[in-house]
This record gives C-alpha cells, structure tokens and sequence, in this order.
C-alpha cells in the first residue's frame, strides 16, 4: 500500500520549543512540504538550506546535527504525532 505523506511543518515547530535555547545556535528544525520530491525533518542551521541534491542524496552526503532533546523525549513526541 501506498500511505500519504504527512506534513511534518507541525511537528518541527514543537521539536523548536524543545530545543535548550542557547545550546544549538541559529540552528531550528525544518521540514520540507510534503509535496517535495525530498521531504525531510531535520534539525538545520536556520540560514543554509539544504540542495536538491544534498535533500535527494545519501544522508551521510549532508551535514548532520545533534539535538539537545533527550532522546527518550524525541521518541514520545515524534509517537505522539504520528497516532
């Protein structure tokens, strides 16, 4: 089956309220819209997006960025958003 792709846009923004001000600066998380060719959620420096290509590519081809959400914490919202 095929399921349809969910708009992540809300999600991030509560991932944002999470994030220890201070500890990650000029860095946010984003989603790209569902209907690009490439959605991604990722926690991103907040002037860099990323290219077609980087958002199409292998992960390890894009910088990649630590969260100060306790990852136990990441897992119950990211659940909660999904049910």
């Amino acid at each position: 089956p095929v399921w349809p792709r969910l708009d992540l846009g809300p999600l991030a923004t509560v991932l944002n309220t999470l994030e220890i001000p201070g500890t990650l600066p000029a860095m946010a998380w984003a989603a790209d819209r569902y209907t690009d060719s490439g959605p991604l959620l990722r926690l991103d420096v907040e002037d860099a997006r990323l290219t077609k290509a980087q958002r199409y590519g292998h992960p390890f081809d894009r910088p990649i960025y630590a969260s100060s959400i306790a990852p136990e914490t990441m897992a119950a919202v990211v659940q909660s958003f999904l049910e």
